[in-house]
């Protein structure tokens, strides 16, 4: 039982990672991009080739599993809503021409990013080991990083005024709780 339940489990992650991937391959335009699509492809690697070799946690399968699926759910919805709009890769220094505040970006700034690390959490909890909690921890940091960067471009454009406004309602990666 527990070989199968372990084949289920890598066939989820893989295809939640590949999924993100090729979607995010085909939803975001290259403008003067960096190596930032490369390193979470590259994180996302280290984490895939490092479970096999890694003690599955049955007892922590379910909440993990929960994670990947929530995961999923949020990047299909902000990769649906943005659907025809320009969206540039990670660390693209293009001038931001709107804001986009539907979908799950009503409530979150990045929703791609916090389904990103969703996906690391969720596998770290069910194949603990000091690689997946390193990549897990060195994404969050990364991804804030990279939200950093993005809302600097933002307070620099056209939109900076708009933006202000959308950073007050919006939170981060998690939406903001009623004051």
């Amino acid at each position: 039982m527990t070989h199968e339940l372990r084949f289920w489990i890598l066939l989820l992650i893989w295809g939640v990672v590949l999924r993100q991937l090729f979607v995010a391959g085909r939803t975001f335009k290259r403008v003067n991009s960096g190596l930032g699509g490369s390193v979470l492809a590259i994180a996302f690697a280290s984490m895939l080739f490092q479970i096999p070799r890694t003690e599955l946690f049955t007892t922590l399968v379910v909440p993990g599993g929960l994670l990947l699926i929530a995961s999923l759910a949020l990047f299909e919805w902000a990769a649906w809503t943005i659907r025809g709009l320009f969206f540039s890769y990670i660390f693209s220094n293009d001038e931001p021409q709107f804001i986009c505040t539907s979908g799950p970006f009503a409530y979150i700034r990045h929703p791609f990013y916090a389904s990103y690390f969703l996906t690391q959490v969720g596998v770290a909890i069910m194949f603990p080991s000091r690689i997946t909690a390193l990549v897990a921890l060195s994404l969050l940091a990364y991804f804030w990083w990279a939200a950093h960067f993005e809302e600097q471009k933002f307070e620099r454009s056209s939109r900076s005024a708009e933006h202000a406004e959308y950073k007050r309602r919006t939170g981060r990666f998690l939406p903001k709780l009623a004051r």
